[in-house]
C-alpha cells in the first residue's frame, strides 16, 4: 500500500538515502580494490 503521510514518506527517504550512501561505500572500496590490482 502506497502511504501519503509526509512522515512515513521522509522516514522512507531517509532509509533509502541511508542505503544510497553505503552502497556508495562499497562501490568505491570495489573500485578502488580494482585499481589497485590493475597498477601491481
Amino acid at each position: 500500500m502506497i502511504s501519503h503521510d509526509p512522515e512515513e514518506l521522509l522516514a522512507q527517504y531517509a532509509e533509502q538515502q541511508h542505503q544510497i550512501a553505503g552502497l556508495q561505500e562499497q562501490l568505491k572500496a570495489i573500485l578502488g580494490q580494482a585499481l589497485i590490482r590493475k597498477q601491481e
